[in-house]
């Protein structure tokens, strides 16, 4: 899964609830050749560099670099 919203909430500080508007889209950055295995979760902002591998079931939080 590739998360798109670092902050992820539906209602904003006051408690009210939050519209199409109230958020910024944030993709994940996946370079040639990487690997994501199955029910892995990927955080939004991230980047996984070319040749990662990443093993199934994973919680990925930072950056992969390149052939990790």
């Amino acid at each position: 899964m590739l998360t798109n919203d670092a902050y992820p909430r539906s209602v904003d500080a006051n408690m009210n609830l939050k519209g199409g508007d109230d958020w910024d889209a944030v993709g994940v950055t996946i370079s040639d050749g990487a690997a994501i295995g199955v029910r892995s979760v990927v955080l939004a902002g991230t980047n996984v560099d070319e040749w990662a591998l990443i093993g199934a079931g994973s919680t990925v939080i930072r950056d992969v670099p390149a052939y990790a």
